[in-house]
């Protein structure tokens, strides 16, 4: 049926050939209800308060720049090698692995202080233990009948307790050794130092090379403007946040690079250079946040584009409309982004739009 009426149609309305030539916004074209039927067109309105429609593109995983990182001594000391040896370049190393043993060097007037102040202790805890002998000896004697001897012998037991926990102090303090770890897994990229070097606080002493983690770099040929609201698509089903990371001119000078790092770690391991799928929307508010219409609505090519407006109820009429550049590895075929010529409430013909291009349009108002 729909073939004889294509056929009639031509026949009525020749000149089918010099609709091309005609300007998108000065055409139209009358259809009957029962024609427009025929050709089963249908139409789609432009909503007032459209939001952005997510589309999907491809992503390329490349590694952050991760630079290099310094462990440094927290203070004065002499290095000693752990247990597990003292680190070499190109040794793989996790987070809080022991790199090397510090013994703090202090000087000639601090240390005399202090090994003073510890054989004045060493003096007093002596004398506080021959006083909780004598006491225990004379509680026991007494038969703890007497409350203050027994009071006594409490402060003494406690006070040489005290002055051995202080005694312990003061030798950790001339003898102790603090633990220099790596605060990332890395890969040791320098070792400044070596073992039994005496560094002073805040001098570098490893150079590590910290592990970088996935990020996914995207090319668009439209400048940023504002934040997107993109997803990666893993392979599992997942659907993991990314955040915007920062976006610079592509290397080759054709559009932008924008980076994107994920919200949480992925449940897989993902590989340099693998390519995921990602689905993204423009940010709300934004000028660029495009009407986005099947391909099939869109007639013509290059600056002769356009889609037929269903203006009255046997009326249509062309609007030249501004495509949007595809960005680059996009999965929307069957769509395109329309970033201008169009308002709220349009009526765009989706269904025969190209049938309604095929036919004789006139100019004006028809008869």
């Amino acid at each position: 049926m729909k073939f004889i009426v294509l056929i009639l149609l031509g026949a009525l309305l020749p000149g089918a050939a010099a609709a091309a030539e005609a300007a998108p916004s000065a055409v139209s074209l009358s259809l009957s209800k029962p024609l427009q039927r025929s050709l089963a067109i249908t139409t789609l309105t432009i909503a007032a308060d459209a939001k952005p429609t997510p589309q999907q593109a491809w992503g390329e995983i490349v590694s952050q720049p991760a630079g290099p990182g310094f462990v440094q001594a927290a203070q004065a000391g002499r290095l000693v090698a752990p247990a597990t040896g003292w680190p070499l370049p190109g040794d793989a190393l996790r987070a809080g692995q022991t790199l090397a043993l510090l013994e703090p060097v202090l000087d000639l007037a601090e240390r005399s202080r202090r090994e003073a102040q510890l054989a004045e202790l060493t003096q007093r805890q002596f004398i506080a233990k021959i006083n909780v002998d004598r006491l225990a000896l004379q509680s026991q004697a007494r038969m703890a009948a007497d409350d203050k001897a027994n009071l006594y012998f409490e402060e003494a037991r406690a006070e040489a307790r005290s002055l051995e926990e202080q005694i312990g102090f003061l030798r950790q303090s001339l003898q102790s050794r603090i633990e220099i770890r790596a605060a990332e897994a890395g890969v040791v990229q320098r070792s400044l130092v070596s073992a039994g070097s005496v560094v002073e606080g805040g001098q570098r002493l490893f150079e590590l090379r910290v592990q970088a983690a996935p990020r996914l770099a995207w090319r668009r040929y439209q400048a940023p403007n504002g934040e997107l609201q993109a997803q990666a698509l893993m392979r599992q089903g997942d659907a993991i946040a990314l955040k915007p990371a920062g976006y610079g001119v592509a290397a080759d000078g054709l559009g932008w690079t924008l980076w994107m790092d994920f919200a949480s770690a992925p449940k897989t391991p993902l590989a340099i250079g693998e390519l995921v799928r990602l689905r993204y929307s423009e940010p709300a508010g934004s000028t660029r946040a495009s009407v986005v219409l099947p391909r099939r609505c869109v007639q013509g090519s290059g600056n002769n584009t356009f889609v037929w407006l269903h203006v009255g109820a046997e009326r249509f009429e062309r609007r030249a409309v501004q495509l949007r550049s595809q960005d680059a590895g996009s999965l929307n075929e069957d769509s395109v982004a329309i970033d201008s010529g169009l308002a709220p409430q349009d009526r765009v013909v989706d269904r025969g739009a190209s049938l309604l291009t095929q036919y004789r349009i006139h100019t004006g108002t028809p008869s």
